[in-house]
């Protein structure tokens, strides 16, 4: 098995650094990174990329960048490390470092494309960031460094529900699931019901079906304490009786319900129970946000929270009556699962992933359905049968661990190696024999280089698709190599 060498994009990290706490995406994107940065097994080469520009960060200053954040998203923030002054030096770098560069590669990390060429190299980008910025950076690694790219896909939510997000998401992620299904040798997603919409994606715009794993997240230690002591910071009032939704105020997570019915609840049980809403504000959201602001009702019994540690955050759920997770639409549900751990119930929309998440144990109520809603939460607030039997239940719920995805993941690397071994590396002796004659003719104008390199490219990254995903026989590289061999005559004459 040859070395294994990982360019791991760290551009999301470098740009989320200076937020106090990780986001669902964040958690995904330093656990990866940490993984392979721990790993004896890999050569690890951190790549940022502002605007369309990558380069490579020395490696002992990644692994303290890397170190302190993830220390101060999912430790003790004991690390000193000045996250805004690293961010900002990596941005002037950046800028500077784009004028000359070829293809939008600086000159060191060409150098490791080429010192690696021979080795299973592989891209990770865990975050959707910068995907679809550049497409000659793409074409340029997989050409010079012989690297396959390896995408974790979160969601397609903005494609399928663009009237939940931003106005212009929807085609921003279309071009980001386009680029990983045009370049990317494997898909990682989080959850089948992902992988199914993504299968759906491609059977819609006649895309080839991608090799995808399933890698479901795993939960952090620290939701599987076994003592939790109560929250601190909520009033003795509150912590009788009270709900919990962790989640970014946003339409599709469908606060609006939750807040209409508890303005009926207050109106209508002597001893209304309380909501706490843990995450930031989002968009496109007036009306909640009027509602937060505004609604006397709600005023004393729903509270908002932000920027809490995750040993605030376990507490607060452990004692809660319940988790809420009223949501139209998600990719997996880590505040579900997170719940769950913890033997808390969760009351849910009735939606697909919810019920893979969730394995089918908790209460599961359409999203619109605000009457049920209502007499279940007054139930779960008064500790009926019902909800004990979930509580009973969650005691065999199979808690996903990072171990486990991480076994996943490397299958996944196997299988890719597998696949492009099996093809013999002889096989593509042509493309290099074809390149050298290239480099050894006389220079020729700037335009007509270029588009001969721009053939190769296109070309390389078909070759790439055949060893992946069918047999490779000598014909299909015949056939590919007179192709080459025109555009070289017409290049030459």
């Amino acid at each position: 098995m040859s070395k294994k060498v990982i360019y791991y994009d760290l551009s999301r990290l470098l740009n989320r650094s200076v937020a106090s706490h990780a986001t669902g995406i964040d958690r995904v994107d330093i656990r990866y990174a940490m993984y392979f940065l721990e790993d004896k097994e890999s050569e690890f080469n951190g790549l940022i990329q502002i605007a369309g520009f990558y380069f490579v960060v020395e490696i002992g200053i990644v692994a303290l960048f890397l170190n302190a954040l993830f220390d101060k998203w999912m430790g003790n923030g004991c690390i000193d490390f000045n996250f805004e002054k690293f961010k900002r030096a990596q941005y002037d770098y950046g800028k500077k470092g784009a004028q000359g560069s070829y293809e939008s590669i600086n000159v060191e990390l060409l150098n490791i494309f080429e010192r690696n060429r021979t080795c299973n190299c592989l891209y990770f980008n865990c975050s959707h960031y910068g995907i679809a910025d550049n497409i000659k950076v793409i074409q340029t690694m997989k050409v010079l460094g012989r690297i396959k790219f390896c995408y974790y896909l979160h969601d397609i939510i903005p494609i399928e529900f663009p009237e939940y997000v931003r106005d212009g998401d929807d085609l921003i992620h279309f071009d980001r699931v386009k680029v990983m299904l045009t370049y990317g040798d494997i898909i990682y997603v989080n959850s089948n019901y992902t992988r199914k919409q993504l299968q759906n994606f491609c059977n819609r715009y006649s895309f080839e079906p991608p090799f995808v794993v399933v890698t479901r997240i795993g939960v952090e230690d620290c939701f599987l304490q076994k003592e939790i002591c109560k929250p601190r910071f909520l009033d003795k009032k509150i912590l009788s009786k009270y709900f919990v939704y962790v989640s970014t105020i946003e339409p599709r997570k469908n606060h609006l319900l939750l807040l209409n019915v508890w303005r009926q609840i207050v109106e209508d049980v002597v001893d209304p129970p309380y909501l706490v809403l843990v995450g930031h504000r989002g968009w496109n959201n007036q009306i909640v946000f009027d509602m937060l602001d505004r609604a006397l009702a709600l005023k004393e019994y729903v509270i908002e929270l932000n920027d809490i540690a995750d040993a605030d955050l376990v507490s607060l759920i452990k004692n809660a009556k319940a988790m809420l997770f009223p949501s139209f639409s998600e990719g997996w549900g880590m505040p579900l699962v997170e719940s769950a751990a913890l033997q808390v119930p969760v009351i849910c929309s009735d939606i697909d992933v919810f019920h893979e998440a969730g394995q089918n144990m908790m209460k599961y109520i359409n999203s619109i359905d605000g009457g049920q809603w209502k007499k279940t939460l007054i139930q779960f607030g008064d500790c009926t049968e019902e909800r004990e039997l979930i509580v009973r239940s969650l005691v065999t719920f199979d808690v996903p661990t990072w171990q486990d995805h991480f076994e996943q993941v490397e299958k996944g690397i196997s299988c890719l190696e597998y696949h492009y071994s099996e093809a013999k590396v002889t096989n593509l002796s042509v493309l290099d024999d074809f390149k050298n004659h290239l480099r050894q003719m006389p220079k020729a104008s700037g335009n007509a280089k270029v588009n001969v390199l721009r053939s190769l490219e296109l070309y390389e990254i078909k070759i790439a698709k055949f060893l992946q995903h069918v047999e490779f026989k000598q014909p299909k590289c015949k056939i590919i190599f007179d192709l080459l061999r025109k555009v070289y005559w017409s290049f030459k004459n």
